[in-house]
């Protein structure tokens, strides 16, 4: 199912099945979610009691399940929803239970299921060649992929900001917004109301370029792999502007620990494996993971060591400690822990 799709099946009325969200786009994941959960709860008194949330990378599948069978409450149908699925890092017994659920789901049709798979835990392949597990997944679930979307894409959605906020846009203020604030709806979303702010409290009716550089903060992008690319080729600079955009993006410094801690784990079980004679080629099966991930981690991992790894590994959990403490800045932990990885 395609983003349109999924667009016009919430404007015909109740969704109902089984959904699985994930992509890159966490933007526009959300505002789907959002109008997901508008289209079943419809009545927000009753939400606590009709919207179930589970939330975990393999949560215990009993009250899940429990959730699906319950009846909804003085409503036509009930959400039941399982946040941050890693599904890549499934076992078959596992994969199988949870598309288990969609059969529970069938034999409980007012029950909508929602699965938002984690950032990193649904490899989606490309769009010629989708993965093995997408494609397995696409069977039992409406699958719907949140792509970063292209610059005309981001210029018709900006345009459409100006135009319902009633403010003209210079010709050139949508590309240079782009290209001076980068590619994330999320920090756009936040630049053009600033903007529109500013317009507003100055009752300008015409927005040029020189209020976007007034007025609008330059940012150095960081997707999800930015620091952990960053930590594979050693660029302490590098990492530390991605650090610093985290921070400046106030992103949860625990979500940025547990990345920098699942690079690690998965570099020092790779270099294990291959010090027992592994072959490269038969590891992307084992670990479940991408022929070219595991290239990649094989080579950093090589050039690390095993015995570095596992350093770097109680590094991190020192770390991890010391920022969940609340005795101080988490982000000052991961500073000093970039500091003793690079």
């Amino acid at each position: 199912m395609t983003v349109s799709q999924l667009k016009s099946a919430l404007q015909k009325g109740s969704p109902s099945g089984c959904f699985l969200f994930f992509g890159e786009e966490d933007y526009l994941l959300r505002h789907y979610r959002g109008q997901l959960r508008r289209a079943i709860l419809k009545d927000e008194a009753l939400t606590p009691f009709n919207h179930l949330v589970f939330e975990g990378d393999q949560p215990d599948l009993a009250p899940v399940t429990e959730a699906l069978r319950g009846l909804p409450l003085l409503a036509e149908q009930k959400l039941v929803e399982w946040q941050r699925v890693d599904f890549d890092r499934m076992k078959e017994a596992e994969l199988e239970q949870v598309e288990s659920l969609c059969r529970v789901q069938a034999e409980c049709p007012y029950a909508c299921l929602l699965l938002v798979a984690h950032p990193q835990g649904l490899d989606p392949g490309s769009p010629r060649r989708p993965s093995a597990r997408l494609t397995r997944l696409s069977k039992t679930f409406q699958t719907v992929h949140f792509e970063h979307s292209t610059d005309s894409q981001l210029h018709a959605w900006l345009a459409r900001h100006f135009e319902r906020a009633g403010v003209t846009a210079a010709a050139d203020v949508v590309p240079l917004l782009v290209a001076y604030c980068g590619r994330s709806m999320q920090t756009l979303a936040d630049e053009v109301n600033k903007l529109l702010g500013y317009a507003h409290a100055n009752r300008l009716s015409r927005l040029s370029a020189a209020e976007v550089r007034f007025v609008c903060s330059p940012t150095m992008e960081s997707d999800t792999f930015g620091l952990t690319n960053a930590l594979l080729e050693g660029d302490a600079a590098q990492a530390y502007l991605h650090l610093q955009d985290l921070r400046n993006r106030r992103v949860d410094p625990t979500l940025v620990m547990g990345q920098i801690g699942r690079l690690y784990g998965d570099l020092c079980v790779l270099s294990t494996l291959l010090d027992e004679g592994a072959d490269p080629a038969a590891l992307a099966d084992t670990l479940r993971m991408h022929s070219y991930k595991v290239s990649l981690y094989s080579k950093a991992a090589r050039k690390a060591g095993t015995a570095r790894l596992r350093a770097c590994l109680y590094l991190i959990s020192e770390a991890d400690l010391q920022a969940k403490s609340r005795s101080g800045d988490p982000y000052r932990a991961l500073e000093m822990l970039l500091a003793h990885l690079l």
